[in-house]
């Protein structure tokens, strides 16, 4: 479903299923491939690595998201830089409605509802729509698609469709092309970084 959703600056009402319980300071549904990873004292940064039809959500600032190895792949990396929260989506699919109840276990597997899923929870935990900062890598041409599907293709034409549809742009991006590619977000910063080809390279 590419049709606009309800994007208001804070979903406030989101913000309890969003909060950890249990004193962790990392919750994982694998569900809906889903991490919230919040800051505590003492907590120590790692790399959090977004597989195939997975998001997360970082406040702690030495967190850094990582989706590896995107083809035909949408790699979504999205920063709210006042609150210095950030999320990414590792996204396969064009639209939802190809396996309605497939993407209500997964979201983020399609384009469509891995945008709204991570900017909901973003919302839900205080980021602001106006202060977004949103870059995307990936969606490739890979060499395996003969043409006949064109996924990378239709996966960056609907994440252009949703975002218009939501008065949101995309800052900067590397797509397209054959390469695969490696993306990087770091929360401290908001930096976002690309590897393909032996080259790293900031977005």
């Amino acid at each position: 479903m590419s049709a606009a959703f309800d994007l208001p600056g804070s979903l406030e009402g989101l913000r309890s299923r969003s909060t950890l319980g249990g004193g962790a300071d990392t919750d994982f549904r694998p569900e809906i491939g889903y991490s919230l990873i919040r800051e505590r004292p003492g907590a120590s940064g790692v790399s959090w690595l977004v597989g195939v039809g997975e998001f997360s959500v970082s406040d702690r600032p030495k967190d850094v998201l990582i989706a590896h190895s995107l083809g035909s792949c949408l790699g979504l990396s999205v920063y709210d830089p006042v609150l210095r929260l950030g999320g990414m989506a590792h996204c396969m699919l064009p639209l939802s409605k190809q396996n309605p109840m497939r993407a209500s276990e997964r979201p983020a597997l399609y384009v469509d509802t891995g945008i709204q899923v991570l900017l909901e929870h973003l919302f839900g935990l205080g980021a602001r729509k106006e202060n977004l900062v949103i870059k995307a890598a990936g969606c490739a041409a890979i060499l395996h698609d003969n043409g006949m599907f064109r996924i990378g293709e239709k996966n960056y034409a609907v994440l252009r469709k949703v975002l218009w549809k939501n008065d949101l742009l995309v800052t900067s991006e590397e797509t397209g092309g054959s390469a695969p590619r490696t993306v990087s977000l770091e929360i401290k910063t908001g930096r976002t970084f690309v590897q393909s080809g032996g080259q790293h390279r900031e977005l």
